[in-house]
């Protein structure tokens, strides 16, 4: 629980956030253009005063956060360029690091933990010398934030009723998105779809973004939502069936409608290695390939889709992808150790008009240099190991959760290379989130908790 004082030495601390607060604000300020930014130190000082009642007990704060957080992408402040998912995550990161900051709970960092401060530290240097701190200070307080969900979680005490909660949280946040694009494959709602693309013979089809930036982000998040689904579904305990396979199935439309390769292919990893942690290898076996099948002869789409990455002329998207990624590391060698900065590759790269990197580890070379691709890679392997250690440790009458992230970790370990996976917000807080929840152990083995 939150201490009814504060101690001098977090009076201190305070006082030294509020200072970098201001000038933060007035660097931000001074760069935008916008007073919005000057009200940054009132934020954190407002948030000490009502956060030790409103957080004495987080979880629901943090329940209510992953339901809604998707879809606030959607909703622009004015003309300040700031969305309401960026206000909602900066005031939750800074409530949690305040109640961090004001509790009593001791806080023991594992392997994880550490490699993860480690990445953070790198790419703030990364930050410093980049070709545009400001930019790159504000892409790198994402990371932030997910290292400090991930800290939170570990160490706040949190039975099965709470964990409980916050799945349940991040499988219903997907009922907003998936249930506005069903309404946009009945009613013509052009706001909800991205940019049309080609398939197969040069017809084009719609894609769902529904409340999110692109149609491969959205993709990707229910990649995470449709597994965790899936895997609350075979394991049959936490929540009824007779919920759940409505909900996938929902999930599972929008995921194809999004014609996101990508998407369907970290899914498709996901899948296979959910059915094989789990010891269903029949219908691994038999089930799945019968299943792609009839999507290739039945669905003109669906292959016209994978066409597209095979096929000869401009409408050759690997093609395209290798000469990004080959004038990319041709600028390389100019900030081989740092890199450009976080969230500059489009700008520094400046291939063409707006094109992101379409792979995590040339995006990381271009932002990062090689300390801070090498400190992600570890960080990755770290999480990877500690999910299969959770889910040895656990054995089929345990959580299901480290066997579905650790089979969400697979989809996108595999996606990252023809997608940045790791730098999408609306992806990465849930990821985040479930493999902090993942790595929990039971209370009475050394990790925080509390009777069921």
């Amino acid at each position: 629980m939150i201490g009814e004082r504060m101690t001098r030495g977090s009076m201190v601390t305070l006082l030294v956030l509020v200072v970098l607060a201001s000038l933060a604000g007035a660097l931000l300020a001074a760069s935008s253009g916008s007073v919005v930014p000057l009200l940054i130190p009132a934020a954190v000082l407002a948030v000490p005063v009502l956060g030790r009642r409103v957080l004495s007990d987080p979880v629901w704060v943090l329940c209510l956060f992953l339901l809604v957080v998707v879809n606030l992408d959607f909703f622009k402040v004015g003309a300040t360029g700031l969305t309401l998912d960026v206000l909602l995550s900066s005031a939750l990161l800074w409530a949690l690091l305040v109640r961090g900051l004001l509790g009593d709970q001791p806080v023991r960092l594992d392997a994880v933990q550490k490699l993860f401060l480690f990445f953070l530290a790198v790419t703030f240097l990364s930050c410093l010398i980049g070709v545009a701190p400001v930019q790159s200070i504000k892409r790198w307080g994402r990371d932030l934030q997910y290292a400090v969900f991930l800290i939170f979680l570990l160490s706040v005490p949190l039975g099965p009723r709470k964990t409980k909660w916050i799945v349940g949280a991040v499988i219903a946040s997907s009922l907003i998105p998936c249930l506005l694009g069903l309404a946009a494959l009945f009613v013509d709602l052009p706001a909800l779809y991205g940019q049309p693309t080609p398939v197969g013979g040069g017809r084009e089809v719609d894609r769902l973004t529904v409340t999110l930036s692109h149609p491969v982000t959205l993709a990707l998040y229910l990649g995470v939502t449709a597994t965790l689904t899936l895997g609350c579904l075979l394991d049959g305990r936490w929540f009824r069936r007779i919920w759940l396979c409505p909900v996938l199935a929902l999930q599972l439309l929008i995921l194809f409608r999004t014609y996101g390769r990508t998407g369907w292919a970290a899914f498709l990893v996901a899948l296979v290695a959910l059915l094989w942690l789990r010891g269903h290898r029949r219908m691994l076996l038999a089930g799945l390939p019968a299943a792609l099948v009839w999507l290739y002869f039945a669905v003109p789409s669906f292959t016209g889709r994978w066409s597209m990455a095979l096929e000869g002329g401009q409408e050759n998207s690997m093609l395209w992808r290798l000469g990004l990624w080959n004038h990319a590391l041709g600028l390389f060698p100019d900030r081989p150790l740092f890199g450009s900065g976080p969230g500059t590759f489009i700008d520094y790269v400046a291939y063409g008009k707006g094109f992101s990197a379409h792979q995590t580890w040339v995006g990381l070379l271009i932002e990062t240099g090689v300390l801070g691709t090498v400190a992600f890679l570890v960080l990755q392997i770290a999480v990877g190991r500690a999910l299969w250690r959770r889910h040895r440790e656990e054995g089929p009458r345990g959580s299901p959760l480290p066997g579905v992230m650790l089979a969400v970790w697979w989809g996108f370990f595999a996606a990252s290379f023809t997608a940045y996976v790791y730098s999408l917000p609306a992806v990465m807080v849930y990821f985040w989130t479930m493999v902090a929840l993942a790595l929990r152990r039971p209370a009475g083995t050394g990790a925080a908790g509390e009777p069921g």
